[in-house]
């Protein structure tokens, strides 16, 4: 079973490398900023552990209808066990009454990278995530934003996506139909 904990010392550091390796320069802020920003009560940098050992982290951005997963990573050695799962279980649990929200590569059949693409939003529907009907674009990319429980505005999902860039850039929240 997945348990979550506050991140520091020694899983700080591990989550800093498993973040590192797992997203894209271009996807990333600098970690030492989302541990800077983690120290409001906007924004939760979380490890998970199994049986007392780091698996994996999250980076959530909140308010007071929902959290929104700006990043989430199975320690690599770690992966194919499900444990991705459990850990959006987990956060319904911890973030209980409140709508947690995601985004992800929308999915464009016959595009580099569509399979895998796929089957990143069945996991996430099969964890009983529904598309909100929302999305964006950033640097060229489509996002479709899922969500698990009551479904929220425009300007919420906005919101949230945008209070890790320091008002440096503003995502603009669009519906699905809009992006294509």
């Amino acid at each position: 079973m997945v348990t979550i904990e506050k991140l520091k010392g020694n899983f700080a550091s591990r989550a800093g490398k498993l973040y590192r390796a797992s997203f894209e320069e271009w996807e990333r802020i600098p970690f030492f900023a989302l541990r800077a920003r983690s120290v409001s009560k906007e924004v939760d940098l979380l490890a998970f552990c199994e049986n007392g050992e780091f698996c994996g982290f999250a980076c959530l951005t909140l308010n007071d209808k929902a959290a929104y997963i700006q990043y989430l990573a199975v320690e690599e050695s770690m992966r194919g066990r499900g444990l991705g799962g459990e850990m959006l279980d987990a956060l319904v649990n911890h973030y209980e009454g409140k709508s947690v929200a995601l985004d992800i590569h929308a999915v464009c059949p016959g595009t580099d990278g569509s399979k895998l693409r796929a089957h990143h939003r069945k996991l996430y529907t099969e964890h009983e995530y529904k598309a909100s009907g929302y999305g964006y674009r950033d640097g060229g990319v489509v996002y479709e934003i899922l969500v698990h429980g009551e479904k929220l505005e425009r300007t919420d999902y906005m919101k949230l996506i945008n209070k890790l860039a320091f008002g440096l850039t503003q995502i603009s929240v669009r519906k699905m139909d809009e992006l294509k």
